[in-house]
C-alpha cells in the first residue's frame, strides 16, 4: 500500500487505488465514491490524505519480487520501481493486435519477428502490420507495381 490513506469511516487503502475508484465514480457523474470496504462513508479528493503512521510502517517493510525467476529484495517503496524494470515481469506485446504475453526480457526479440507489429511500407511509408506488408505491397500500396495490361510480363510503376 503505497501512500496509505485513511477514510472518515476508519478504513484505509492505497491512495492511488482509491483515487482511481473516485475517478471511476466521477466518470459516472458522481462527485464522491463509497468506501471500498464498508460502502457507507463517501469520500472525495479532499478526503485522500496520507496516513503518516501507516506510511511509516509500510515504508520499512522488507519485500521480495513475486515474478517467477527474480531474486530481487528490497524495501516496499522500492518495489514499484523494481516492478517497472523487472526483466521477469510478464508483459503484453505492445503491438495492437498481438495477444502474446511474455517476460519483459523477451519482448525485444519478439518485436523483431512480431507479425502484428506495424512497420512502414518501403515504398509509400504507410504503416501496416508486418504480416500484411506483402499483401499491402501487391494491392494496397499507392506505389505498387502493376502487371502490364497487355500481358507482356513487365511490371509497371502505378
Amino acid at each position: 500500500m503505497l501512500k496509505p490513506v485513511t477514510l472518515r469511516c476508519g478504513h484505509s487503502g492505497c491512495h492511488d487505488c482509491l483515487a482511481s475508484l473516485l475517478q471511476y465514480h466521477q466518470q459516472k457523474g458522481k462527485q464522491q465514491a463509497p468506501c471500498h470496504i464498508c460502502r457507507h462513508d463517501n469520500f472525495d479528493n479532499d478526503s485522500l490524505t496520507i496516513n503518516f503512521a501507516l506510511d511509516s510502517i509500510t515504508s520499512d517493510l522488507d519485500v521480495k519480487c513475486v515474478n517467477t525467476g527474480c531474486s530481487w529484495k528490497g524495501k516496499f517503496p522500492e518495489a514499484q520501481q523494481h516492478d517497472k524494470e523487472c526483466i521477469y515481469r510478464l508483459v503484453s506485446c505492445p503491438s495492437t493486435n498481438c495477444q502474446l504475453v511474455m517476460k519483459r526480457e523477451e519482448i525485444d526479440a519478439h518485436l523483431m519477428a512480431c507479425g502484428k507489429r506495424t512497420v512502414p511500407c518501403p515504398k509509400c511509408q504507410q504503416f501496416v502490420e508486418r504480416e500484411e506488408l506483402t499483401n499491402h505491397a501487391s494491392s494496397g500500396c499507392v506505389f505498387a507495381n502493376i502487371s502490364c495490361p497487355l500481358g507482356c510480363g513487365l511490371n509497371l510503376p502505378w
